[in-house]
């Protein structure tokens, strides 16, 4: 599922650079069709998560579909966006897509040296994600910034942090982590 959430970034950020609804309303299809499983799944108990996860995953869908609305408006209302700003979302969309992979990656082979590579990359975004509200800021006050455009951008810019906040939740969920040891600090024991 994952993984198909991954396929929705893509499409979302081919939509975002394209103006192109066509990849918007693939990403939307992707979404639907995950939010129905996850429903089918939840009913019919045919997966072994928990309750909290598909909770986490339907949350994580949504947060993507909401990106999705923006983008949708972004075209509809044909707002530009500097080629920073562009280029700022160009990065989260990848970044976001490996943490969905190497997430993926952590359940499936409960792995420390992939858990330790979603942490570093967890990482990572995390201060891109500081760094580029920073940047916005700066284009608010420098008056590069229009409103229609600074909504959308830091609406992404949410949607996309909380949507990694989530990714991290599900990684360190139970049965996902258990065959794995807590990251520990260097030097400590």
């Amino acid at each position: 599922m994952l993984r198909d959430l991954s396929g929705m970034c893509d499409q979302t950020k081919s939509a975002f650079f394209a103006n192109n609804q066509v990849f918007l309303a693939n990403a939307g299809r992707i979404g639907e069709k995950i939010l129905g499983d996850l429903d089918t799944y939840r009913k019919t108990d045919a997966n072994d998560l928990s309750l909290e996860a598909y909770d986490v995953l339907a949350e994580i869908c949504n947060l993507m579909l909401r990106i999705c609305r923006n983008v949708e408006r972004k075209i509809e209302q044909r707002i530009l966006f500097s080629t920073k700003a562009v280029l700022e979302i160009s990065h989260l969309f990848t970044q976001l897509r490996s943490l969905f992979e190497i997430a993926d990656d952590v359940i499936k082979f409960s792995d420390q040296f992939v858990l330790d590579l979603f942490i570093g990359n967890q990482a990572s975004f995390d201060g891109l994600h500081e760094k580029f509200i920073n940047n916005h800021k700066n284009r608010i006050l420098e008056g590069t910034c229009l409103t229609g455009g600074a909504s959308i951008y830091l609406d992404i810019l949410i949607a996309t942090r909380n949507i990694s906040m989530c990714l991290t939740k599900l990684v360190f969920m139970e049965p996902c982590i258990s065959p794995i040891k807590e990251p520990t600090v260097m030097g400590s024991q």
